[in-house]
């Protein structure tokens, strides 16, 4: 068991849901397709970081209780807002622009006990495979996603190789691998104990900062991708290629190369630093 508490934590595998609360951080969104989950399966909060609770639900019938924070609080820490209202045992987290179906709740929710990150397939919508799990960046890879170089090749391409669909379950240890929050299933006790996202990721590398918190907490916690059609999630679609989002991207970067460990880091830091100071007017 992980370190992080052994009495608690030996709950038998489960074979059937435990129930979920699906998490929903939208910003700007006219609606949401909540149709993929089964009718009075799960509560729903959706987090209104425009400040609006103008966003309609379109699905079965389903408990959805709207949260409007006093301001714009960022994915990671609208996710916490959610997490304190949350009463079942998994925590769902879907993004806006994420188009799920029936069988991926049960990929999502079924089979899972305190170990498990669960995951899913996905593709954008060219129908392009996209990373749902990822090693921890190395100091080189953190540095050319920090200058954008896969820019100059479309993930479709052969010099950016998409992944494959799995045609099996795959697990991943959550020390050498994190998952993307586009579509992610945690257990919330767990998530709660780790102190859930930190909220100095404003948005971008906060999915791979918890998963890295949650691993040191709990050694013997897996990522398990599942073995399904895959979802749709409109990469970049919640919010604009605009200056202000390279802007946070970056500064996340940054905070996530600060708190590495290294010479390599430090100067992917120095480096990092020295663009997003050619990013400001």
């Amino acid at each position: 068991m992980g370190e992080g508490g052994a009495g608690a934590d030996a709950d038998a595998r489960l074979t059937s849901s435990p129930g979920a609360t699906v998490v929903y951080v939208v910003f700007g969104n006219d609606s949401i397709d909540l149709s993929w989950i089964p009718s009075g399966a799960a509560e729903v909060l959706v987090v209104h970081n425009d400040g609006e609770a103008r966003t309609s639900a379109e699905g079965a019938a389903l408990d959805i209780v709207h949260l409007v924070p006093p301001g714009n609080l960022g994915f990671g820490a609208g996710v916490n807002l959610a997490a304190e209202h949350a009463s079942r045992h998994r925590l769902l987290l879907v993004n806006p622009d994420t188009r799920l179906a029936p069988e991926h709740w049960t990929a999502l929710t079924h089979d899972v006990d305190e170990d498990d990150v669960v995951t899913i397939p996905l593709i954008d919508d060219k129908g392009v495979m996209t990373y749902s799990v990822r090693p921890y960046p190395t100091p080189i890879v953190h540095l050319l996603g920090g200058f954008r170089v896969g820019r100059l090749a479309p993930r479709s391409s052969r010099l950016r190789a998409s992944p494959a669909l799995p045609t099996h379950e795959q697990a991943f240890a959550l020390s050498t691998h994190w998952a993307s929050g586009a579509a992610l299933s945690l257990p919330i006790e767990r998530f709660r104990r780790c102190g859930g996202f930190d909220p100095a990721f404003f948005l971008y590398y906060e999915d791979v900062d918890l998963c890295a918190r949650m691993a040191t907490a709990f050694s013997s916690m897996q990522v398990r991708l599942r073995s399904t059609t895959p979802g749709i999630h409109t990469v970049g679609a919640s919010g604009r290629r605009s200056r202000e989002v390279e802007r946070i991207r970056l500064e996340s970067a940054i905070e996530w190369s600060r708190r590495q460990r290294g010479l390599a880091w430090r100067v992917v830091e120095r480096l990092l630093r020295g663009r997003l100071a050619g990013l400001r007017p």
